[in-house]
């Protein structure tokens, strides 16, 4: 059995927004029970992006694309709050306020219109 993700809330204060997100990546990457290599490859980025950002000082906060994979991420494994904060951190970072992340829409498959 998993362990509960903790999620701390955010701030509009940049160090502690900072620490939050760290915070929150670090825990996402415990709940998976990766290790930094592995949750590394499984977002496509290098294991020193991610130690970079579970600093405990963090050096600099995740890019715009690093934050909407980590988004898509604990959506696909039932974190919505997390989600949210990596969200509200994307809208923060593009200066727009808020982001949704539709579902794919489905097509029928070919030959089955109408039926």
């Amino acid at each position: 059995m998993k362990n509960k993700l903790a999620v701390l809330p955010t701030t509009a204060d940049p160090p502690a927004l900072c620490e939050g997100v760290a915070d929150t990546i670090r825990s996402l990457r415990n709940y998976l029970g990766d290790s930094q290599q592995a949750f590394a490859t499984r977002l496509g980025l290098s294991i020193s992006a991610i130690a970079n950002y579970e600093a405990t000082i963090p050096r600099r906060l995740p890019e715009p694309k690093s934050l909407a994979a980590l988004a898509l991420l604990a959506r696909s494994y039932g974190q919505p709050l997390v989600e949210c904060i990596f969200l509200q951190e994307l809208a923060r970072q593009l200066g727009v306020p808020e982001i949704v992340i539709k579902e794919k829409a489905t097509r029928p498959a070919k030959g089955k219109e109408g039926a």
